[in-house]
């Protein structure tokens, strides 16, 4: 009788190390709750039920030999352990990403509501980079708490939002200096070197909008070929990125008409200043007031005025479009 009493106590030690590994685990990843409590007795009643029956099991195969029963016993334990701890930590893992796209979907909202309510496009690029900073920062930590596939998806994607956040800055901010007071500003476009100074923005502007339209219309394809390192058949990056490519491609056709709106906003813009240019003769600025010369003059001004003015009016538009389709 002593080696079953000694076997007994043996497999009771082993179950206690096992149930206070676990209850440290679980308390870990989950918190104590009261549910904490009633899914760790059942949890435990489990696993002595699963290990006790595969004991019994393998103890009758055995021809009633005790010591391999209460080797099945511990193994059984020991992957019953090792199982829900993996379990666990899966679902904390999702959890915790799940928290990390959360945030990035409020700086989303705050970066939106700030592009609708904020005049000063200095507020609106740093909430931009905030949402911007906030999705690769969560990207990033995704991609480290990961591993295999997944965590390769998301380093390439984390990489393709730091490339993006780059080029949509360089757009932004040309942008914003097209927008700056001085550009067709009467009063000092006679200045010299005023004219040239002011084409060299709207040429850069007209440069950064056609470098971010293109990079926008390229932008599947060039994720795509980046996941294609990953190899074919890699589920994971199939079924994550056909997600982010539904999103992605409502997106970028927005962009794209938003972005071929302000490049005629900007080719209008060098018309009229080629126009002020080529017939500075034919007008002035005085007392706050523009003077023209001659009716040909101002139809020619009015027509392209006109132009400027529908376009900025098409761009706000698009952008509105844009911020709620986001």
């Amino acid at each position: 009788m002593e080696p079953k009493k000694s076997l007994f106590r043996t497999n009771m030690i082993f179950f206690a190390i096992v149930a206070i590994s676990f209850i440290i685990v679980k308390a870990y990843a989950r918190g104590a709750s009261p549910r904490f409590f009633d899914e760790l007795i059942g949890q435990l009643l489990g696993f002595i039920f699963l290990s006790s029956l595969i004991a019994g099991i393998t103890r009758l195969l055995s021809r009633k030999k005790p010591q391999r029963a209460s080797y099945a016993f511990r193994i059984t334990l020991g992957f019953l352990l090792f199982g829900q701890v993996s379990q666990m930590q899966k679902q904390r893992q999702k959890t915790q990403n799940e928290l990390e796209m959360v945030k990035v979907q409020q700086k989303k909202t705050e970066f939106k509501n700030a592009a609708v309510t904020m005049e000063d496009p200095d507020e609106v690029r740093s909430a931009y980079n905030e949402y911007a900073d906030a999705g690769q920062g969560a990207l990033q930590r995704i991609s480290q708490r990961s591993t295999g596939p997944e965590k390769q998806f998301y380093a390439i994607m984390g990489d393709w939002a730091k490339d993006s956040q780059k080029v949509a800055q360089e757009w932004m901010l040309s942008v914003q200096a097209v927008q700056s007071p001085r550009i067709l500003d009467y009063s000092l476009l006679k200045h010299d070197g005023e004219f040239e100074h002011q084409r060299k923005i709207v040429k850069d502007y007209l440069d950064k909008t056609r470098a971010y339209q293109e990079y926008v219309a390229n932008m599947i394809p060039n994720v795509e070929k980046k996941l294609e390192k990953l190899g074919k058949g890699n589920g994971y990056s199939e079924r994550a990125w056909r997600e982010k490519k539904q999103e992605y491609s409502g997106k970028s056709k927005n962009i794209g008409a938003l972005t071929e709106a302000h490049v005629r906003y900007g080719m209008n813009l060098i018309d009229m200043l080629k126009l002020l240019e080529s017939d500075a003769a034919a007008w002035s600025y005085e007392n706050d007031e523009f003077l023209y010369t001659t009716d040909e003059f101002l139809k020619r001004y009015s027509e392209k005025m006109e132009a400027i003015q529908k376009g900025e009016a098409e761009v706000n538009a698009l952008a509105g479009k844009l911020r709620t389709a986001q």
